[in-house]
C-alpha cells in the first residue's frame, strides 16, 4: 500500500510539474530579465518597439554579379504584403512618390523647420547673396528632371526653402543611404512582438514558401536571406532546445549506464529514477512559483542535479544494502547528520549563487536547492520505506580496495599539496578574465555575419552604439536632442564621427518653430519682396509668375504630425512615447566613444550607450560579484563545518580536498590559455560545495567501514562527473564553462580524499 500511494503521489506531481511549467528560451531573460540598469531599459523600451517585429529582407541573383529585377521585388513584397502577421513591407530608400509626398509635407512648414539658428540664418537668406543662391536654386530645379514637383511646391514655399532640409539631411547622416550593390533590401514588419518566438518560426517559414514559390517561377534565379531581432530570438530558442534535449538525454543515460554497470539491478535503477523524477518535479514547481517561468538554460543545468541529488540516495542504498526492516532504517539514522551536513554545505554553494545578481544564476540556484532538499527529504523518509517495499537488498559492484589502498598512502599528501600549488603557481601568471558576457551567450557567429552582410546594404550606423535622450515630455526630449545634435554636427565636422541621424530638419522643438517664424515675419517687408523679385529676375526668371511672399502664421508642427508621412518609417526608431517618458535615440555612425559619451554627458535626459561597452561592464561586474561569492560561499561551508567539528584542524581537513582540486583546476585552465568567466566561478563555487560532501563523508565514515564508504563515494562521484560532464556537448557556451570545471573538480576532489584524509582517526572508522 505503501508503495502505490508513494507511486501515485510520485506521477501526480510529475504530472502538475509538466502541466504548469512555463518553459522559456529568450535569452534576455536568462542574462538580462530583472536588470535595472540600460540593459533593462533597452529591452524594456527598444526591443518592444516595430525594430524588435521588423525583419530585413535582402534578395540577390543566384549569380551573383546581375542586377534584382524591381518587377520580382514588387511581386516578393505584395505577396509578403498579403501574409496575416504582416502589418507593413517597405523599401529602405523613398520612391519618387515618396520623395514628393515628402516635399509636399516640409514644404507647408518650410519657415518653422528651416535652421536651428533662426537670427543668423534668416539675417543670411535676406542678404543680396543669400537671395541670389535661393534663386539660383529655383532654377536649377525648374530645369531638373522634375520641374513639375518644384511647381507643385512654390505655391507653399514661395523661396523653395523645403529643398535645404534634404541637402542638410544627407550631410549629417553621411554615407550613402542607396542600397549598396546587387541586393534588393526592404523591410517588413509583423503585429507580434520579437521576442515571442513561437508565431515567429511560423511567419519564417511562410516567408520561405512565398519566396520559393516566386522563385520557382524564375527558374531559381534568386537566393532570399533576412535578419532581424526575431531571427536571433527564434534561432536561440532552437539552440536552448537543442541542448536541453542533448543534455538532458545524454545525462540521462550517462547516469543510468553508471548505474547499471555499478549495482546491474534494474529494481534499483527505478526505484532511483522514480526519485530523481519526484525531485526534478519539485525543483521545476518551486521555480515556476518564485519566478512565473523557468528558463530553458535553469532546465538544462537543472537536469544535470540529476548528478548531485543521486549522491544522497546512493549513499543511502549502499549503507542500507544489506540490512532489512528495522536494521535499515538504524543505517539511514547513522548516516544521516553526514548526509544532511553534506546537503546544507552543497546548499550553501547555491544560495551564494543565488547572490550573484544574474538572472540565469538566480533561477539555476533556486531549483538546484528546491531540488537538493527534496532529495535530502527522499533520502531519509522515502527511500528506506521504498526499499523495504521492494525487499531491495544490494551492494555495488564496483570494490574500490585496491583504489583506496593506493591512494591512502603517506607520502602521497605532501606530493598532492606541491602538484597543486605548483600548478597554481604556474598557471597563475598566464591567469587572464574574458571580459564579454556576449562569450557565454548561445553562438550564432553565422548568423551575425549574415546580418552584417545585410545591413552593409544600408546606412553606415553602428549596430548597438547610440544617444539616448529621456525625458517627462516629447518637446522635454526634443530639447535635449537638439542640444546634443549640435555638438554631433561640430564633431562631425571635425572628422570626429562619420555621420548619424539628426533629429532636425525632420522635426524641432516648438520653441525653435517659433523663433524661425518670429525671426522670418521680423524680416518680410516690401523691401525684402522686391529685392526677391530682382533676384528671380537677375536669373532668368519671370518674376511676377512666382507666389509672394507671406508671413508665417503656422501653429507649428508636433512629432504626432509626422505620423502619416513617407519617412515615419525611418522616424519611428528614433522615437519612443512610453507611459512616463519620452524618448530619442539617435544612432550613431564610425566614433570615438570616450569622446561622444564625454561631449553629452551634461546634458539632462541625454546619455551614450554602447551595447558592446555595457555588456562587457556587466561580465566585469557580474565576474567581480562572482569572486566575492566564491570567497564567501567557501566561507559559509567552512562556518557550518566549525560549528559541526567544533575544531578548525577537522574543519580544514574537510575542506583540504575540495580546496585542493579548485586551485589546481584554475591551475590548469590558466595554463590552457582560456579566458575565465564569472560562469567559471560560478562552476569552482559548486565544486567547492560538492567535494566538501566527499569530504564530510570520509572523515566522519558513519557508517562504520571506509570500504562501504569510499564506495559509496565511488559510484557518485562518477554519477556527478558524467553528469555535469555531459554538458560539455551543449552549444551553449555558458554550460561548457561549468563542464570544464565543476566536473575535473568532482574528479580531483573524489581522488584527493584518501590521500588527504587517509590517516583519519575518528573512531567509527575501521577497515
Amino acid at each position: 500500500m505503501k508503495l502505490a500511494t508513494i507511486l501515485i503521489s510520485a506521477l501526480a506531481l510529475v504530472a502538475v510539474a509538466i502541466w504548469q511549467a512555463d518553459i522559456r528560451t529568450d535569452i534576455g531573460d536568462f542574462f538580462f530579465a530583472g536588470d535595472a540598469s540600460e540593459s533593462g531599459f533597452i529591452a524594456g523600451q527598444l526591443q518592444s518597439a516595430q525594430m524588435a517585429r521588423q525583419y530585413l529582407v535582402g534578395i540577390r541573383a543566384t549569380s551573383g554579379t546581375q542586377p534584382v529585377d524591381p518587377d520580382f521585388v514588387a511581386t516578393l513584397r505584395a505577396a509578403i504584403g498579403r501574409l496575416p502577421a504582416v502589418q507593413h513591407v517597405w523599401t529602405p530608400g523613398l520612391s519618387d512618390n515618396d520623395l514628393r509626398g515628402l516635399l509636399s509635407f516640409y514644404a507647408r512648414h518650410a519657415i518653422e523647420l528651416y535652421t536651428l539658428d533662426p537670427a543668423s540664418a534668416f539675417a543670411d537668406l535676406a542678404t543680396e547673396q543669400g537671395l541670389a543662391r535661393q534663386a539660383r536654386l529655383i532654377k536649377l530645379a525648374l530645369t531638373g528632371p522634375d520641374p513639375q514637383l518644384v511647381k507643385l511646391l512654390l505655391p507653399d514655399d514661395p523661396m523653395l526653402l523645403s529643398l535645404n532640409w534634404a541637402s542638410r539631411l544627407e550631410s549629417l547622416v553621411g554615407g550613402d543611404q542607396e542600397s549598396k550593390g546587387n541586393t534588393a533590401s526592404f523591410f517588413i514588419e509583423t503585429d507580434t512582438q520579437g521576442l515571442d518566438t513561437a508565431p515567429h518560426e511560423a511567419f519564417q517559414a511562410a516567408l520561405r514558401t512565398v519566396f520559393e514559390g516566386l522563385n520557382k517561377a524564375q527558374s531559381d534565379a534568386y537566393t532570399m536571406d533576412f535578419t532581424g531581432v526575431p531571427v536571433f530570438a527564434t534561432t536561440i530558442k532552437q539552440q536552448v532546445a537543442s541542448d536541453i534535449h542533448r543534455v538532458g538525454t545524454l545525462s540521462t543515460l550517462a547516469v543510468v549506464l553508471t548505474f547499471l554497470v555499478a549495482f546491474r539491478s534494474l529494481r534499483s535503477l527505478l526505484l532511483t529514477s522514480l526519485l530523481l523524477c519526484t525531485t526534478v518535479a519539485a525543483a521545476l514547481l518551486v521555480t515556476q512559483l518564485v519566478f512565473g517561468f523557468v528558463h530553458g538554460l535553469t532546465l538544462a543545468l537543472g537536469i544535470t542535479l540529476i548528478g548531485v541529488c543521486i549522491d544522497y540516495f546512493i549513499h543511502g542504498m549502499v549503507h542500507m544494502a544489506t540490512e532489512t526492516g528495522a536494521a535499515r532504517r538504524a543505517a539511514m539514522r547513522r548516516i544521516w547528520p553526514s548526509l544532511a551536513l553534506g546537503g546544507m554545505t552543497t546548499l550553501v554553494g547555491y544560495v551564494a549563487v543565488s547572490l550573484s545578481g544574474f538572472p540565469g544564476l538566480q533561477q539555476i540556484a533556486v531549483f538546484s536547492a528546491a531540488g537538493i532538499l527534496a532529495a535530502l527529504s527522499l533520502t531519509r523518509y522515502v527511500l528506506p520505506m521504498l526499499m523495504d517495499s521492494l525487499a531491495l537488498t544490494l551492494e555495488p559492484r564496483w570494490q574500490p580496495d585496491r583504489l583506496l589502498t593506493l591512494l591512502d598512502r603517506p607520502r602521497l599528501k605532501p606530493a598532492a599539496y606541491i602538484v597543486a600549488l605548483g600548478c597554481l603557481a604556474v598557471g597563475l601568471p598566464q591567469l587572464h578574465w574574458s571580459h564579454d558576457l556576449g562569450a557565454l551567450a548561445p553562438a550564432v557567429e553565422d548568423l551575425k555575419q549574415r546580418d552584417q552582410a545585410l545591413r552593409a546594404q544600408l546606412a553606415s550606423f553602428e549596430p548597438g552604439r547610440f544617444i539616448l535622450v529621456e525625458a517627462a515630455t516629447t518637446e522635454q526630449a526634443l530639447v535635449s536632442a537638439i542640444e546634443v545634435q549640435r555638438r554631433l554636427e561640430v564633431m562631425k565636422s571635425e572628422g570626429q564621427l562619420q555621420g548619424f541621424s539628426p533629429v532636425f530638419p525632420w522635426i524641432a522643438p516648438l520653441a525653435i518653430q517659433r523663433d524661425n517664424q518670429i525671426a522670418w515675419n521680423a524680416l518680410l517687408d516690401s523691401g525684402l519682396q522686391q529685392r526677391w523679385l530682382q533676384a528671380l529676375d537677375a536669373q532668368g526668371l519671370a518674376a511676377a509668375a512666382f507666389p509672394q511672399l507671406s508671413r508665417a502664421t503656422d501653429a507649428g508642427i508636433s512629432l504626432d504630425d509626422l505620423a502619416g508621412i513617407p519617412a515615419w518609417d525611418f522616424l519611428s526608431r528614433q522615437f519612443i512615447a512610453g507611459d512616463a517618458a519620452s524618448t530619442a535615440a539617435i544612432w550613431l555612425g564610425k566614433h570615438d566613444p570616450a569622446r561622444v559619451a564625454a561631449s553629452v554627458a551634461d546634458i539632462p535626459g541625454a546619455r551614450y550607450f554602447s551595447q558592446k561597452d555595457h555588456v562587457q561592464t556587466l561580465a566585469n561586474r557580474y565576474r567581480d560579484t562572482a569572486a566575492r561569492l566564491l570567497l564567501f560561499g567557501a566561507a559559509g561551508i567552512a562556518l557550518l563545518l566549525l560549528l559541526r567539528f567544533r575544531t578548525w584542524r577537522d574543519t580544514a581537513r574537510v575542506l583540504a580536498p575540495a580546496a585542493l582540486a579548485v586551485l589546481t583546476v584554475i591551475g590548469a585552465w590558466s595554463l590552457s590559455g582560456t579566458g575565465l568567466t564569472f560562469m567559471h566561478l560560478i562552476g569552482l563555487l559548486l565544486a567547492t560545495a560538492i567535494c566538501v560532501d566527499y569530504g564530510i563523508f570520509f572523515l566522519e565514515n558513519r557508517g562504520g567501514s571506509r570500504r562501504v564508504t569510499y564506495r559509496a563515494i565511488l559510484v557518485s562521484g562518477v554519477t556527478t562527473a558524467a553528469s555535469f560532464g555531459c554538458l560539455a556537448a551543449a552549444d551553449n557556451p555558458a554550460l561548457l564553462a561549468l563542464a570544464g570545471t565543476v566536473t575535473p573538480g568532482v574528479i580531483m576532489g573524489f581522488l584527493l580524499c584518501p590521500i588527504l584524509l587517509g590517516d583519519s582517526t575518528t573512531p567509527t572508522q575501521s577497515t
